[in-house]
């Protein structure tokens, strides 16, 4: 029996298609549009109250501890400890979690954000030292007061909603982007979103315990080059160091098309994570392809955003102009994903003739 041989997608055409399609159905970077003015434009949610209660309550237990001779030497390391602390309150602000979604579009106004189309930079180089200063965004010119977290309960309770919310919004993003990849055939109702949402969710719920655990072996790589002066257990470090960064990009990789299996297939995500690393596994050198051209065109642009927004006009702009190369970036995803999947459909029946 005679099977056809289907092209592999080629990079380079999923990329000019997500964009052509962004630029023929502009709606459909309406929702990450809406997401970065409302982080922007929304009072601050500052936890800059709660940071100074905890320092102080840790200064206080450290003299507590401390012998009477030490104390002169601890003057210099509770002051680090407290300007460190107090940059961070002064510079978080907990809307940011809106933007927060492993599967959405990366914000260009939420800091310190990690999403599958920038994890190369963000979860791999950044630890290696390796990230790109970025300016923040200028103010808006209208801004209510800030609202301080002042409790430990706040806090999670409203980091709990605003994830929640975050995920909600992500998965009609998504919804929306499919429909619009399949001119709306993918737009199943409520019923389907409601599916939809808890898959999501769980993905990325997966994700962030994974890499966390992945993470494990580089924080004692790291602990172990700060405290130690011996060249072997620094060799070791660097290892530990080594073998950690590697892990995180072989997986999230591997699991880099898990959104389209659940999208486009339908698929649970069991399935969709099998389904993504048996295409990746089977097309490693053109996946990986894809996500570092991704993550290069969306880091790039991450900088020409921040100096682009140092205006409030500018800023605009800039949420504009990332929602489109963010939303383009999906679609070629899309494009590449379905390529995938029509290449390896010949294979199977070839392997199993």
């Amino acid at each position: 029996m005679k099977t056809e041989t289907v092209a592999r997608p080629g990079i380079v055409d999923a990329l000019s298609t997500g964009l052509i399609r962004v630029w023929q159905r502009p709606w459909l970077m309406l929702i990450p549009v809406l997401v970065d003015l409302g982080i922007w434009l929304a009072p601050r949610l500052s936890i800059q109250p709660l940071v100074e209660s905890f320092v102080q309550s840790w200064q206080g237990m450290l003299l507590q501890a401390a012998a009477p001779g030490q104390l002169p030497n601890m003057d210099q390391t509770v002051q680090l400890v407290r300007d460190a602390a107090t940059q961070i309150g002064s510079q978080v602000n907990l809307m940011a979690v809106l933007g927060g979604s492993w599967l959405g579009a990366p914000s260009v106004v939420a800091m310190g954000q990690a999403t599958r189309m920038t994890f190369i930079t963000d979860l791999v180089l950044a630890p290696a030292g390796l990230s790109l200063n970025t300016p923040p965004m200028a103010a808006p010119v209208w801004q209510s007061a800030t609202m301080q977290i002042r409790g430990v309960g706040s806090l999670l309770l409203v980091v709990l909603g605003l994830w929640l919310l975050g995920q909600i919004t992500t998965a009609l993003y998504l919804r929306w982007a499919c429909a619009g990849w399949q001119d709306g055939s993918a737009w199943d109702g409520l019923a389907g979103f409601l599916r939809l949402v808890p898959r999501l969710a769980l993905f990325s719920i997966i994700i962030m315990v994974v890499v966390f655990v992945l993470r494990l072996p580089l924080a004692i790589a790291l602990t172990m080059l700060n405290f130690s002066n011996s060249s072997i257990l620094a060799m070791l470090a660097l290892m530990f160091a080594g073998v950690a960064l590697w892990l995180t990009l072989w997986f999230l990789t591997a699991t880099f098309f898990v959104n389209e299996a659940i999208l486009l297939e339908g698929q649970p995500v069991g399935r969709s994570i099998a389904r993504s690393a048996t295409l990746v596994h089977q097309n490693f050198g053109r996946a990986i392809g894809l996500v570092a051209m991704i993550n290069l065109l969306l880091e790039g642009f991450r900088v020409v955003w921040g100096y682009v927004g140092q205006t409030p006009l500018g800023a605009a702009l800039a949420i504009l102009g990332n929602a489109y190369l963010a939303t383009s970036m999906l679609m070629a995803t899309f494009a590449f994903y379905e390529g995938l999947r029509k290449a390896t459909v010949p294979q199977r029946a070839k392997a199993a003739n």
